[in-house]
């Protein structure tokens, strides 16, 4: 049965990839992720390259959108090969401009404190320092953090995790 993605109408507004193709046929892992996202701040899937990792990520996402009310946001890393460029990449998704005498990391926090977000950290697997370190201050100092980053804490290719603020 095809799931029907609040993103996949353009009109729709939030910070998800326009989704255009249906996904079929993974209920059960759908609700396993909402289920463990319920219970865990930070979530990481695991699994082999191309299994479908990063789709069901953005459909579990896309399913959230109004307990998040539209504060979701997919940070994709796959492309940046340093790490200490891991806050501005995540700085620039959320729409932050840098400013003199102020650390990303610090306007991360201020803009994500006061909001109920998700944050999707997509394939970091080759930046696993960067990010642990990174989730760990999110989730010690945002009020309600948790998440969804996609490889992230474990040197297993195809981990993903989610940070939920």
């Amino acid at each position: 049965m095809a799931s029907t993605s609040p993103f996949s109408h353009p009109n729709k507004p939030g910070h998800l990839p326009l989704l255009l193709s249906s996904f079929i046929g993974r209920e059960r892992e759908i609700a396993e992720v909402k289920q463990a996202l319920v219970s865990h701040r930070l979530l990481t899937l695991t699994g082999t390259g191309g299994c479908g990792k990063t789709r069901l990520s953005l459909e579990v996402a896309a399913g959230l959108v109004e307990e998040f009310e539209d504060h979701i946001w997919v940070v994709g890393l796959v492309a940046l090969s340093e790490p200490s460029l891991v806050p501005q990449s995540v700085a620039s998704t959320l729409g932050l401009r840098e400013q003199p005498e102020r650390a990303l990391t610090e306007m991360i926090i201020d803009f994500l404190r006061p909001r109920r977000a998700l944050l999707v950290l997509d394939n970091c697997e080759h930046l696993i320092h960067a990010c642990a370190m990174l989730a760990q201050i999110l989730l010690a100092t945002c009020a309600r953090p948790s998440g969804l980053s996609h490889r992230l804490l474990s040197l297993t290719p195809g981990i993903y995790r989610l940070l939920r603020a």
